[in-house]
């Protein structure tokens, strides 16, 4: 059979795989460039060092910020501790695996519909942050990551239709209620 594209695109279709994470990550409510950020991290197809030293790109599979030996996709957003300290300074646990991520006990108080775009922007964040340090050399403190985790939501929040962006903006100011002075007046009821 000759090549076509509908012939390409009816195979590729046709598998019976499907994402566990893909409902999840594509409809939430963050930019296209975190949810193509998340499909990379939940796919283990984002450049840590780990999967570069494995294409032969990087000498050392090391993280950049505490040189742990291995920076791998859950070092980078879980066990690193300075993604630990992110975690833990929202009064929340890191996951424990790269599939925990999206089914993460959310902040208390705050509504679990949207849950994945908050731990979508956490992540897209911690690796932000990672990459000020590698192209930059900025090391921001985890306090100043908190604070771009909330300035990135308080812009991607009016991406919730009507009321539901209203309960959307309670439930974040509620589970932020640790770091007020981080939290954007505007966005306190």
């Amino acid at each position: 059979m000759p090549f076509s594209a509908k012939n390409a695109y009816s195979s590729i279709v046709a598998e019976d795989y499907t994402d566990p994470h893909h409902d999840l990550v594509w409809a939430s409510k963050v930019p296209i460039k975190v949810k193509i950020f998340a499909w990379l991290l939940l796919s283990d197809r984002l450049n840590t060092k780990a999967n570069m030293l494995r294409k032969h790109i990087a000498q050392s599979a090391a993280c950049p910020r505490c040189q742990d030996p291995h920076e791998d996709a859950l070092y980078l957003i879980s066990t690193c501790s300075y993604a630990t300290q992110v975690w833990t300074s929202q009064g929340l646990q890191a996951p424990t695996s790269i599939d925990d991520l999206l089914q993460h006990p959310p902040l208390q108080g705050l509504n679990p519909n949207i849950w994945p775009s908050v731990a979508l922007t956490i992540s897209w964040k911690l690796w932000d942050s990672r990459n000020a340090l590698v192209f930059r050399n900025e090391d921001h403190s985890h306090r100043t990551t908190l604070r771009n985790i909330v300035a990135d939501f308080s812009l991607w929040v009016f991406r919730f239709k009507g009321s539901k962006r209203r309960k959307t903006i309670y439930s974040l100011s509620i589970g932020f209620t640790s770091y007020p002075q981080l939290f954007p007046k505007k966005l306190m009821l």
